[in-house]
């Protein structure tokens, strides 16, 4: 339930209308990597999620051209 809010916040912040696009995002090797030392302190996969939402919030800017780039070659 709570994801899911997160996840229509973000929808209507950035006008992201495909969910594959959503998580591309998400689970890009970039958040991956970043994630690694948070992954080894083992906290549960909830917070990890979040934590994961709120760097798209932060970096969505720079990933802007990806976004237009992925929705516009298909």
């Amino acid at each position: 339930m709570f994801i899911k809010k997160i996840y229509n916040f973000i929808s209507k912040l950035f006008y992201i209308k495909n969910m594959y696009i959503f998580i591309y995002m998400l689970f890009n090797l970039k958040y991956l990597t970043s994630l690694k030392i948070i992954c080894t302190i083992k906290i549960k996969y909830t917070y990890i999620y979040l934590f994961k939402m709120f760097y798209f919030l932060v970096n969505s800017i720079s990933f802007k051209n990806k976004i237009n780039v992925l929705t516009y070659s298909n």
